[in-house]
């Protein structure tokens, strides 16, 4: 196992770190309350729920650290827990990143500067690993999969829901993770007319 820092001391506040790390549960994901906004839509700690689950899975499949992606896909979004989830449009990508170090500092601080804690997200945002890179896409085939979830439940229009899978498969390089969303795409009968089909 990976986990071999010190242990935490009785001097942590993890309630603290539980009340902030929790808000992720309220904080609704931005590009789906954009698009919408009558609809409960996932939260960031589903999202980061389901991108941890697929990471485990497809990190086996491949041959990678399956724990330490899971791990990694768990806290790659925490910061939105004090910064929310910004969309690309709102903030400068300089902006964002560094809002978002900032809360993962103040947070690993409630853990007495716990070591894993940024030692996971810092390998995830510099994308170092090839664990890292996974997670990056897995986070993406995350979105991919619930664009397609949402559209068969008749909540996001077939235009809508495309867009949001061509989003992602331009971050998606894996050719397994493409696969995977062809064959939601065959599976959920959602027609995107700029996904190629054939690989």
């Amino acid at each position: 196992m990976f986990y071999t820092h010190r242990r935490l001391s009785a001097a942590v506040d993890i309630l603290e770190f539980y009340r902030v790390a929790s808000r992720l549960k309220g904080v609704r994901r931005a590009g789906w309350v954009r698009k919408i906004p009558s609809v409960d839509v996932e939260s960031v700690a589903d999202h980061s729920l389901m991108a941890a689950m697929l990471s485990l899975v497809l990190a086996e499949d491949a041959g990678l650290d399956a724990h330490r992606c899971a791990a990694m896909a768990v806290v790659h979004d925490l910061a939105e827990s004090v910064v929310g989830d910004l969309l690309p449009d709102e903030v400068p990508q300089d902006e964002k990143h560094a809002r978002e170090r900032a809360a993962i500092d103040s947070i690993a601080e409630s853990l007495g500067g716990s070591d894993v804690l940024l030692s996971l997200y810092s390998e995830y945002d510099a994308g170092t690993s090839d664990e890292a890179r996974l997670v990056h896409q897995v986070d993406k085939l995350e979105m991919a999969l619930q664009a397609i979830s949402y559209y068969m439940d008749g909540i996001l229009a077939r235009d809508d829901a495309c867009g949001f899978v061509e989003g992602a498969l331009r971050y998606i390089s894996d050719r397994a993770l493409i696969e995977h969303i062809r064959g939601a795409l065959r599976s959920s009968g959602l027609g995107c007319i700029h996904v190629d089909m054939t690989g």
